[in-house]
């Protein structure tokens, strides 16, 4: 099992919660996820979540007050790693995306519905838990 140190932004705008879609390398399996990924040394997490969130989405956000950490295991292109993730909230510092450098595992990015997206993210309970706690009385 590899651990891994990770982060993450959760943006909501206008009803919507900004989601990327992804395939795993290995398995072809494709799920909606919410932008984030590894800290690079020596940024923070909340440094990681703002440029991963940039990276996957093209958009620049700037963090709200909230934060939550969790920990998981997740499956990727064929092997298991132990995450522990620093999720944090966000909201857009422009309404305009930057052009997304290629990123291979990621198929799409988009604005889905919220509150109403939870079955977007049923196969994963870990980003369910971040979704309860940012927003839990929006949950259906």
């Amino acid at each position: 099992m590899i651990n891994r140190i990770r982060a993450g932004m959760v943006c909501v705008d206008d009803e919507k919660i900004l989601s990327i879609k992804q395939r795993d390398p290995k398995s072809g399996d494709e799920f909606w996820s919410l932008p984030g990924g590894g800290i690079e040394a020596p940024e923070t997490a909340l440094e990681a979540a703002i440029r991963e969130t940039r990276e996957e989405t093209g958009y620049s956000v700037v963090a709200k007050s909230k934060s939550f950490t969790n920990d998981y295991e997740f499956f990727w292109n064929g092997q298991t790693y132990n995450c522990r993730t620093h999720w944090f909230e966000g909201a857009l510092a422009s309404t305009k995306p930057a052009e997304v450098i290629a990123e291979t595992d990621i198929i799409a990015c988009e604005w889905v519905p919220w509150p109403n997206s939870r079955n977007y993210f049923n196969h994963n309970m870990a980003l369910l838990e971040v979704l309860d706690f940012f927003a839990p009385q929006k949950m259906d």
